[in-house]
Parts: structure tokens; C-alpha cells; sequence
């Protein structure tokens, strides 16, 4: 996702919260490289947010907005994520985020006889072979270099003996003005990552990547098991591309990571010339059902002025729509009401949608829509009840109950069959109560395979 000059700053600082220390810190910087550069011009003023301080020196004078700081931001960025504490967290949400939520297993993006690397939207995990134990958990979502299935920007991750590169391509050819370099030698540690930003090196690194991709295949062409006993399994998922690399002894290598139904983590290594003889290393990395109950989230509620929206909200909250997902939210899109003697006819499609939490972001699990005509009858509170509900079906019938719903109102059909997202302004509205109401932390929500959206 391709973010401007104020979506970049207040991203950054949304992730780190940088102290009042820190603050000061980039404030300072920005003040000795503005006025190094023009000490006449500088007029001071005093700011409530150092993000704005940034916005307004990157923008006026043109530099990065790295640079604007002395590279303060990233000190306070890179000093973030490598914070033991921050690993642990994205560790914990990463791996339950794989092994319980998603279709497939994480996807390989390293591996040598030293280290196993994967990632997902949540953050990357360094393992340590001869170690046997995580050796690191970079927050990408800090890093905003998490874009394993979006639709405009895609993150990339390369390995090059013992480092790593990060960053971002987007579909509108603009061009990638950072990369995120990692030591593995220093796996852990807040000197493991630094700042690419000279345009020769990262055309260099680009060229590289474009090398480093045909190493990666598609698992189920690729390996035979995929298409034998893992092929449907309840009991294991595999990532959905493999990995080729070479050993010390020079010999080429197959992997996939695979994650179990009881939280197991695992890489399959075949050789490349002989795939029908893999082996199957188990990573200590075991996570459990139990560990998830620390991820409830409140429930979702209407708590908004509208009598209607709030009927509407609460009826399908009463439902079970049988989707997965650790919270629900509606979405109701209401496209015209008539007023009764004896109450209100609403002609709505009631979305629904429920999702589950990784880290910053609401993923969604699952969703669906519901054409409808709801009688509400107005109760003693000075409200409604639903007192008729008639909804559409599915295939062939989907058409004609719309048509005989509305037949004799003055509704158009057409406005239930419209293409476009007409649920998106309200389905944002609506997460953002909740976020709000609730005082949580999540900054986005996201569809599989589609950008986040911001709250």
C-alpha cells in the first residue's frame, strides 16, 4: 500500500510511541539539519506532535523522511523492534496467527544448514538450527513490510548468506526508496538492522531479488507429498511455494515449512534431484489452543444515534451465522426506509463479517452478505424491534425474492444487485466504533489478498 508523506510518519510513530526522550531526540535533529541548511529562512514553532514537526520539514524541503530526522526515526524504530519484550509479543501473535488462522503455512522465505526464516503478516522469525530455538521476531508491521497477499504493494524478503533484504514493491512502478537490511550474525540485537537508501545499491539488491525468486516454487508441483497424504489433510498445512537453496556441501535443497493441527511447526527438506525422499525437522516452536485464550476480544455493539442502524446491528449480533472469528461485525447497508402506520419497512443488505486479531491489524476470517426487508415495529424504549424479517436466497432464487420483496415499494432492485463495495463506508464505521469504544490498539482491518484499510 502505497502510503504519502503524513501516512508514512503517522505510521511509524503509531508503532514505536516514541517517548518523550525519543521525541526530543528527533525534534533536535530536525532543528540542526533544518538549520545547517537554511539559517535565515528557519521560523520556529512549537508543535504538539513530533510527526507534524517531520511532516512539514520533509515536505517543504524535499529530503527523506529519515533524513529530515538525522536518522533519529529510525534509531527510534530499529531501537522498537528489537526491544525483547516487542520480540516476545510478535513472536507469540505471529506464530498463533500461522498455526491456527491461516490456509496455509507460513511462507519459507530462508533457509541454510544455519537458519529457517518465515514470515507472515505479523512479523518474521529467525531460527536457529544448531541452536534450536527462535533467535528473532522482527515486528514487520512496524517495519510497514508486511505484504505477503495485498493487491498494490508486495513485500519481498531475500537472503544472501547471513543477511537479509526487506522491502516493498508497488503496481504503480513507484519506485522502492528504502530497504531493510538484517545481520542474522546478530540476530536479536538492535544493530542487526539497518537503512539501505542509496538508489545504486537498491537497484542492485532489486536485480538480486529478481534471482533470488526463481528459487521459489510452488509446492504442490513441486513436491510429491503435496499432492499425495498432505493433499487435504486435517492434520498439517504446508506453505504454498517451497524453497530451493544450498547446503555446505554444495548440494541443492527442497524446503517447505509445514504447521500441525496442534500448533507444531516443521520444515520438509527433500533433496532437489530426488524428491521422493524428504525429512522432516520439527522446530521448537510448539504453540497450543490454550495460549490463544489470551486473545479474546470484547464483543461488538451498536452504540451510535441511529435507531435503525442500532435495531439492525443488534438483530444480526442475536444471529448465528455460523462464521468463524474471534469478534463479529456488521455491516448493515440501508437503502431505503417507508414509513408505516404501524412501524418502518427497511430494505437492506445485512453484511456480516468477523475477524481475528494480528497485532495492529483485524484480519478477516470470513464473511457474507444477506438481501433483506425487515418489519420494525417501534418498542416502549423508544426504539424497534424486528417484527418480519424476509430475506433473499441463494442461486436462482437470490433474483426473484429481491424482485418480490420489493415489489409495490419504492426501492429499486438494482441497488441490491450494484457492483462495487457498497458495504465499505459503513463496515469501516462500524470497526472503528468498536476499536474506539473498546480502547483498543488496532489501526486496520484487512480482507485477504486486498490492502489493509486504515481506521
Amino acid at each position: 500500500m502505497k502510503r504519502n508523506w503524513e501516512e508514512k510518519i503517522t505510521h511509524t510513530l503509531d508503532q514505536i510511541e516514541p517517548s518523550q526522550q525519543q521525541t526530543h531526540q528527533m525534534w533536535t535533529a530536525i532543528l540542526q539539519s533544518k538549520t545547517k541548511k537554511e539559517p535565515k529562512k528557519f521560523p520556529v514553532f512549537r508543535f504538539t506532535a513530533v510527526g507534524m514537526c517531520i511532516l512539514v520539514l520533509s515536505v517543504g524541503t524535499g529530503i527523506g523522511v529519515n533524513a529530515a530526522t538525522d536518522g533519529a526515526l529510525f534509531s527510534s524504530l530499529r531501537s522498537f523492534v528489537s526491544q525483547p519484550e516487542q520480540q516476545k509479543k510478535v513472536a507469540s501473535e505471529g506464530l498463533k496467527k500461522s498455526s491456527f488462522t491461516e490456509v496455509y503455512a507460513p511462507p519459507l522465505v530462508g533457509c541454510s544448514d544455519a537458519y529457517v526464516i518465515f514470515a507472515n503478516e505479523r512479523g518474521l522469525m529467525i531460527y536457529g538450527r544448531n541452536q534450536e530455538k527462535l533467535l528473532a521476531a522482527l515486528d514487520l508491521q512496524a517495519l510497514d513490510c508486511n505484504y505477503f497477499n495485498a493487491d498494490t504493494v508486495m513485500t519481498h524478503i531475500m537472503m544472501e548468506d547471513d543477511m537479509l533484504y526487506m522491502y516493498n514493491e508497488y503496481k504503480d512502478e513507484t519506485k522502492t526508496s528504502q530497504v531493510y537490511r538484517y545481520d542474522l550474525t546478530n540476530a536479536g540485537q538492535e544493530n542487526a538492522l539497518s537503512m539501505v537508501d542509496d538508489a545504486t545499491e537498491i537497484e542492485t539488491i532489486q536485480k538480486k531479488w529478481k534471482k533470488f525468486a526463481a528459487n521459489r516454487k510452488d509446492t504442490f508441483d513441486s513436491i510429491p507429498l503435496a499432492q499425495g497424504e498432505w493433499n487435504g489433510s486435517e492434520k498439517l498445512k504446508y506453505s504454498e511455494e517451497s524453497l530451493v537453496w544450498t547446503d555446505q556441501n554444495g548440494d541443492k535443497q527442497l524446503s517447505c515449512m509445514l504447521t500441525l493441527a496442534d500448533g507444531t511447526y516443521q520444515l520438509y527438506t527433500c533433496s532437489l534431484k530426488d524428491r521422493t525422499d524428504g525429512k522432516t525437522e520439527t522446530l521448537a516452536l510448539h504453540q497450543t489452543e490454550d495460549t490463544r485464550e489470551t486473545q479474546k476480544l470484547p464483543a461488538f455493539a451498536y452504540t451510535g444515534n441511529d435507531k435503525i442502524m442500532k435495531t439492525l446491528c443488534d438483530y444480526m449480533c442475536s444471529q448465528d451465522y455460523g462464521y468463524s472469528g474471534e469478534v463479529y461485525i456488521p455491516a448493515p447497508v440501508v437503502y431505503k426506509t417507508v414509513e408505516e402506520d404501524d412501524g418502518v419497512v427497511v430494505f437492506a443488505n445485512l453484511w456480516s463479517f468477523t475477524y481475528n486479531p494480528n497485532g495492529n491489524t483485524l484480519d478477516c476470517e470470513g464473511g457474507g452478505e444477506q438481501p433483506s426487508r425487515l418489519k420494525l415495529k417501534p418498542d416502549k424504549k423508544g426504539g424497534y424491534t424486528v417484527q418480519e424479517h424476509l430475506e433473499a436466497g441463494g442461486g436462482a432464487e437470490y433474483q426473484k425474492d429481491i424482485e418480490a420483496f420489493c415489489n409495490g415499494y419504492p426501492v429499486a432492485v438494482s441497488k441490491f444487485t450494484e457492483e462495487g463495495k457498497n458495504y465499505e463506508k459503513i463496515r469501516k464505521e462500524l470497526v472503528k466504533m468498536y476499536v474506539d469504544d473498546h480502547g483498543l490498539d488496532f489501526k486496520y482491518y484487512k480482507d485477504y489478498g486486498w490492502d489493509p484499510v486504515s481506521l
